[in-house]
């Protein structure tokens, strides 16, 4: 009996186990042995996918190198993230043992931060044997970085893959019942804030050299302020949607907007981001791939960044939305929008078509030259 080929995939932060779980759903399709390995919030994101996984001890190198052994697969796919991983483990395992890697972007920043360790700096020395990028601009902006061109290839991030058909399957009744849900009424305004971890992974304060010059609560008070006047001033009904990072917990925003009146606040954690995305007028946060997402399927998009050091939001670089960094931004915003003066257009970002095939191609193409 033929034994079904075996490959490995391990994944840590949010956006690396989104972008490579449809590959690993393409690659069992094509009758492979998947063995799913996670860290950190993979696990818990694998858990609601009802994708079976092994999970890592990222203090014990031996549990990886036990994994790899046992299994002794065609290669390994990684997802990409931020500190030190198990993606790291994996590449250096793999390297060692001349097992091919491959790992997935899903994001347009920090592109050798990913692959570096970063509490000593220096070269990206996690960096597996292809990375499979978005776009082309993002393949340009890892190679202004530093990386290596003949190890970057365009394929499309594989989580935009349903991006469009799952929105589709958040109706006006969705709504409804979230409005609902949230005890709002039924002519309210959703203005949806998207956190990011932005204190633990770049400091709060300047005297920590990854400072941005803001945190995630920065923003998000900067846009409660400027949501208030604008409420004030137009006597539109809108409330605002706060959905936590997977890796923040609920309780930090215990006792922030108590004793509101201008405005709604809602803080969950509940709903899927894309359900939220989906039904909000308006979607808010600082530099997330959820505002990408959100651009891509026609809705209104805000990039905060108060004092920010450089622009880390991608359409805000490329010239499409701009980023706006004070309440008066915001407020300009927030005009435009809801008086029907800006206009959604078609994302200029690339999203080509079956990303995960087009991974999955990839890989079989390099791999004809890796040598063992």
């Amino acid at each position: 009996m033929r034994h079904k080929p075996k490959v490995i995939t391990a994944c840590q932060d949010p956006g690396g186990t989104n972008a490579v779980y449809p590959v690993v759903k393409a690659l069992k399709a094509r009758g492979y042995d998947v063995i799913v390995c996670a860290a950190g919030h993979a696990a818990g994101i694998l858990k609601k996918k009802n994708c079976p996984c092994v999970e890592v001890d990222l203090a014990d190198i031996s549990h990886v190198q036990g994994i790899v052994d046992e299994h002794a697969p065609k290669y390994v796919l990684l997802g990409t993230s931020w500190g030190n991983s198990v993606e790291d483990l994996f590449v250096t395992v793999c390297r060692k043992k001349h097992i091919f890697t491959a790992a997935v972007l899903d994001s347009w920043a920090y592109y050798k931060e990913r692959f570096s360790d970063i509490d000593a700096g220096g070269e990206p020395k996690f960096m597996p044997d292809i990375v499979c990028a978005m776009d082309d601009y993002a393949k340009n902006e890892m190679i202004q970085a530093g990386l290596p061109a003949d190890r970057i290839f365009v394929t499309g991030n594989p989580y935009f893959d349903d991006l469009r058909e799952q929105a589709a399957r958040f109706t006006q009744k969705t709504k409804e019942s979230l409005l609902d849900k949230w005890l709002l009424e039924s002519d309210t305004k959703i203005v949806s804030f998207f956190s990011q971890t932005i204190d633990k992974t770049f400091g709060s304060s300047a005297g920590d050299p990854r400072y941005l010059g803001y945190t995630q609560k920065d923003a998000l008070m900067l846009l409660v302020n400027s949501l208030h006047k604008f409420v004030e001033d137009e006597k539109d009904n809108i409330a605002l949607i706060v959905r936590p990072h997977p890796k923040e917990d609920i309780r930090m925003y215990d006792g922030m907007f108590r004793g509101d009146k201008h405005i709604a606040v809602i803080v969950s954690d509940e709903e899927d981001a894309r359900e939220i995305m989906s039904v909000s007028d308006v979607v808010v946060s600082m530099f997330s791939i959820l505002l990408v997402e959100a651009y891509m399927i026609g809705k209104d998009i805000i990039s905060v960044q108060p004092n920010h050091k450089k622009d880390n939001f991608v359409l805000s670089r490329r010239g499409i939305v701009k980023t706006a960094v004070d309440e008066k931004g915001i407020y300009e915003r927030f005009q435009m929008i809801f008086s029907g003066q800006n206009s959604v257009r078609e994302s200029p970002v690339s999203r080509p078509a079956n990303a995960a095939d087009a991974v999955l191609k990839t890989i079989d193409q390099r791999m004809k030259g890796f040598i063992k």
